[in-house]
């Protein structure tokens, strides 16, 4: 059976059940909206990296080198832009992922390595890469005045890591993800301070290219806490983000006025710089985790009050509505029929010589009769019917429908499904073999003041069926149906 588009993206979100409330799926609406601009985000790095490519045949330096002697876009670079987004675009959750992905991902993480290790080790020689350059670009007479440099091939790598193992190595690849976008953050702060952070010559094309596609890889892992907590509706959520945004401005803003204003003395190794990227990351970090930790706590204490809600509404025995559950159920049915004018049915349930079977079986027997009749009674019902326990003996079932023969139809499968239940020991005891229940039927009607009355009509119908001689459905007033 094929799932619907808004459960498969809701069940990739929680680790909650199916019964998730309003509440929660309000708490996801900011990821939802993340998991939609995925497409968006890899489209827009794709559309960089093709005119990259265009540029690159045209011999233009507008958009591979917008600033002036500065560093360029290397072709390969938006060659390996170009195949990220499109395995981004196409992949899919819920779908097992194709073979041609892992082979264009697995080359690719090839290429982007060995030009890392080609930065990080000089001696190294490159033959991937190396041999692309050689074997493609320069027989077509396109010229290399750029270079693809050792911090865009890690953040490459770290990309094309993080979505080959995503499937089976969730936390693992979040972490390469993570990574790649700590080096994106600080080759931005370099950037801005004019200065090469870490061996840093990413151009500010290349970083424009890779801020979006690093995002939609990011959104791949939503359903992770240390992503998901940045995007949650609520209190939560929204510290957490500004704390994120804190510990990045104030400590690049402090940078920024150091380098660009005061001018901090040039250094062979920008010190100050270092240190205040080194910051940002820890702050960043550490809202994250104080923000995850909050959730946990805030988790636990939404479970605990759905938990005691629940106990507030639900028979602990039956494990059905109580007479407070059922009050709630009614209040809004009423007010459904009084605004909408929806036709619905209450049926009271009494079970015949109850007091008997306690006094003559023993209270265990009738408690297991009693916890027997939620368990009949559901899958004789409908999913917008209601069912629970009055209190003592007595069931009340609210019925979404204003037609009355499909009311006395229900109400008839309801008692002959509890006169198949088995009483232990009634033939002993001068009882009967199974169980049996009297049901007095009524419905919401124009003139009723509040839902009061209608209960009254099936008390007063529940009274009758009792003269008639018990095990029988009784309809009150109007209705007028009896089975026996």
């Amino acid at each position: 059976m094929r799932i619907p588009t808004c459960h498969r993206r809701v069940s990739i979100l929680t680790s909650f059940t199916a019964n998730y409330s309003r509440a929660d799926a309000a708490r996801f609406r900011l990821i939802r909206q993340g998991l939609r601009l995925r497409r968006p985000l890899a489209a827009c790095s794709l559309v960089l990296a093709l005119l990259a490519l265009i540029e690159t045949f045209a011999g233009v330096d507008a958009l591979l080198r917008p600033i002036e002697n500065g560093p360029a876009t290397h072709p390969l670079t938006a060659v390996l832009l170009l195949a990220l987004s499109v395995g981004v675009l196409s992949f899919r959750h819920h779908q097992p992922t194709p073979a041609w992905r892992y082979v264009l991902s697995g080359v690719c993480l090839l290429i982007v390595g060995e030009r890392t290790l080609e930065g990080v080790f000089p001696a190294w020689q490159s033959l991937l890469s190396g041999g692309l350059e050689r074997w493609v670009f320069q027989p077509f007479a396109i010229n290399l005045h750029a270079e693809l440099g050792t911090d865009t091939a890690f953040v490459l790598m770290m990309l094309f890591a993080s979505v080959m193992v995503r499937r089976h190595f969730g936390r693992i690849g979040l972490t390469f993800n993570l990574v790649a976008i700590a080096a994106i953050l600080n080759a931005f702060v370099g950037m801005s301070y004019g200065l090469e952070l870490f061996d840093g010559h990413m151009s500010m094309a290349t970083l424009v290219s890779l801020i979006p596609l690093s995002l939609a890889v990011l959104t791949l892992y939503l359903h992770r806490p240390f992503v998901r907590v940045a995007l949650l509706y609520g209190d939560v959520g929204k510290r957490t983000r500004i704390m994120m945004m804190v510990g990045f401005l104030v400590p690049w803003a402090g940078g920024f006025v150091l380098h660009r204003m005061f001018q901090v003395t040039e250094r062979m190794i920008p010190v100050e710089a270092m240190i205040i990227s080194l910051i940002i990351w820890c702050m960043v970090g550490t809202a994250v985790h104080s923000g995850v930790i909050q959730e946990r706590v805030d988790r636990a204490r939404r479970m605990t009050e759905r938990q005691l809600a629940r106990m507030a509404t639900y028979d602990q025995l039956t494990g059905i509505m109580n007479r407070r559950g059922l009050h709630e159920a009614l209040s809004r049915r009423w007010t459904r029929f009084v605004e909408n004018g929806v036709g619905t049915g209450i049926v009271l349930i009494d079970l015949d010589h109850f007091k008997r079977v306690n006094d003559q079986l023993g209270h265990d027997e009738g408690d297991r009769i009693l916890a027997q009749v939620g368990e009949v009674l559901r899958p004789q019902l409908r999913q917008v019917d209601v069912l629970g326990r009055w209190g003592g003996e007595e069931f009340m079932l609210i019925l979404e429908t204003d037609d009355p023969a499909q009311l006395a139809a229900i109400c008839e499968r309801v008692r002959l499904a509890i006169s198949r239940m088995p009483l232990n020991g009634g033939a002993g005891a001068g009882l009967p073999a199974t169980v049996s229940a009297s049901l007095g039927l009524s419905q919401f009607q124009p003139g009723d003041t509040s839902h009061s009355d209608a209960m009254k009509r099936a008390d007063d119908a529940l009274y009758l069926a009792k003269g008639r001689g018990r095990n029988c459905v009784v309809a009150h007033g109007s209705l007028n149906l009896m089975s026996a």
